[in-house]
């Protein structure tokens, strides 16, 4: 029913997409059964992330407009069964939230950045470390995609260059979703994913935007507990968090 739900969201009847809207904002309130859990999953992440082959259903679905109306509702599917799914379905919506960072479409991998920092908040370190390990591996693997001087021309036929932006611009976003998703503490492994994010401040917009961004909203949400913060940690790393994000998000 989901996948017709928001097939009628993408009708021109304004009022049946009003209906269909409504009736899609309060199915994740529901409390689902493991088993219906699991198919109300399949549904959610066939959304925001197509698989390369397609039913005709999910073609028609396939555009950026429905993956913004998707996400929301997975992120509060994730909330309310938090304490009733499995390990293995908590990392499938986590890794499936990660994956949609690399999407072609920009406003996509804002608000999966955004979505995925909420489900972080309610996850373990173990948690953190996989998607860390994750987008800094993104990150090695494109570092060329990020560089100024590369011009990607619109008229490319495979996309290859514009698509490698999107990735890192993605891995970026997921490291800014990391730490921006606790704002009133720094953990030990901050520092380092601070340096990662620097190194990646000279990178062509929209990767240094956000890296930009990502350090004035951690400085302004850590500002009133910044000193204790700096103390709970090693010198070295004090040292670096301070200048790191001052030089930046001064430049």
């Amino acid at each position: 029913m989901a996948l017709e739900l928001f097939h009628m969201t993408q009708f021109q009847d304004v009022d049946l997409q009003a209906s269909a809207s409504g009736v899609l904002s309060i199915v994740p309130l529901a409390s689902f059964p493991p088993n219906v859990f699991d198919a109300a999953l399949d549904t959610l992440m066939q959304l925001v992330s197509p698989p390369p082959v397609q039913h005709e259903t999910l073609r028609d679905l396939s555009n950026w407009h429905v993956k913004v109306k998707a996400l929301p509702l997975l992120q509060i599917i994730f909330f309310n069964q938090l304490h009733q799914m499995s390990p293995a379905q908590h990392q499938r919506i986590l890794m499936g939230v990660a994956a949609v960072l690399g999407d072609s479409q920009v406003e996509v991998r804002q608000l999966a950045a955004d979505t995925l920092a909420g489900l972080v908040r309610c996850s373990g370190r173990g948690a953190v470390d996989s998607l860390r390990a994750k987008f800094e591996g993104v990150l090695d693997s494109s570092s060329g995609a990020g560089r100024r001087r590369i011009r990607v021309d619109p008229a490319q036929s495979d996309g290859s260059a514009a698509a490698a932006v999107a990735q890192r611009h993605g891995a970026v976003l997921g490291l800014s979703a990391l730490i921006l998703a606790f704002p009133y503490d720094v953990p030990v492994w901050v520092p380092a994913v601070v340096r990662r994010l620097a190194a990646c401040a000279s990178d062509r917009p929209p990767i240094s935007t956000t890296v930009n961004k990502t350090f004035s909203e951690f400085r302004r949400t850590h500002q009133d507990g910044w000193h204790d913060h700096l103390e709970a940690l090693s010198e070295e790393d004090s040292a670096t968090l301070t200048d790191l994000l001052l030089s930046v998000s001064s430049s």
